[in-house]
């Protein structure tokens, strides 16, 4: 009997040294992203999966990953050389960026972390339609987050989970900035057209905003994102102004 358990012991510690877990993301909590976060709680492990170390599949396609018997939670885990981070529920993160220890970490479709420096594509689906988000890593699975980037004289703009801003303004340190579909900031003066909207530029990359504008003696009025007012009725200091379909404003002088 006592051999019979030693060895039950032994094999335990064996197989729990298989497992490589740094000791830095031992006690990691994640916070994820809503986008791919799963809060389903476990089944009471049945007797088919009591002895098993692995990976399993569950049944809405997700993965986890069992030691002896116990989903493994809020961990990471290195196997064939590649870093893979188990939620607090036990979900194998994927396909996006995630926030562990209060960093931004990129995993691919097969959840591997992306230990890669430099720009990251991730596709995802959002109501039937097919999209990208852009990233930019820092080679060591994390990416980077709120930071202007300077590649081949054109400026990029990252902002929270590392996503690149693209066809549309953003606010950096109090200026309203605007980029194009490939996402670059647009140093234009004038009339610029994104993704159907119309903004007006100053040159330096920033946009008009909040404010009005009168050009060959029409008046055209900027949202608060830069966007030119058209085809509709907006309220301004508490005056209703119409504008055509063109953005002048029809009556600017109530």
């Amino acid at each position: 009997m006592k051999n019979n358990k030693i060895k039950k012991i032994i094999l335990s510690a064996l197989m729990m040294a298989a497992i490589s877990i740094p000791t830095s993301y031992a006690s990691s909590n994640v916070d994820s992203q809503n986008v791919n976060t799963k809060s389903i709680q476990f089944k009471t492990i049945d007797e088919s999966t009591r002895s098993k170390t692995g990976w399993i599949k569950n049944s809405d396609g997700s993965w986890s990953y069992i030691n002896y018997g116990s989903y493994l939670k809020s961990k990471w885990l290195k196997d064939s050389g590649k870093w893979y981070y188990l939620d607090e529920s036990g979900y194998m993160l994927r396909d996006d960026v995630f926030l562990v220890d209060n960093k931004p970490y990129i995993f691919d479709k097969s959840g591997a972390m992306i230990e890669k420096y430099g720009w990251i594509k991730i596709d995802y689906v959002l109501d039937g339609e097919n999209l990208v988000n852009w990233f930019y890593g820092n080679g060591d699975g994390t990416v980077k987050e709120f930071q202007w980037i300077l590649e081949n004289n054109k400026w990029y703009y990252v902002e929270d989970f590392g996503v690149m801003v693209s066809k549309r303004s953003a606010v950096v340190k109090d200026k309203t900035y605007l980029f194009d579909y490939s996402g670059v900031m647009v140093e234009k003066k004038g009339w610029i057209s994104v993704d159907g909207t119309w903004y007006y530029g100053n040159g330096d990359g920033t946009v008009k905003n909040n404010q009005w504008l009168q050009l060959n003696n029409i008046w055209y009025y900027l949202d608060e994102e830069g966007k030119m007012i058209s085809d509709n009725s907006y309220t301004i200091n508490n005056k209703v102004y119409k504008f055509d379909k063109s953005g002048a404003c029809l009556n600017p002088y109530i």
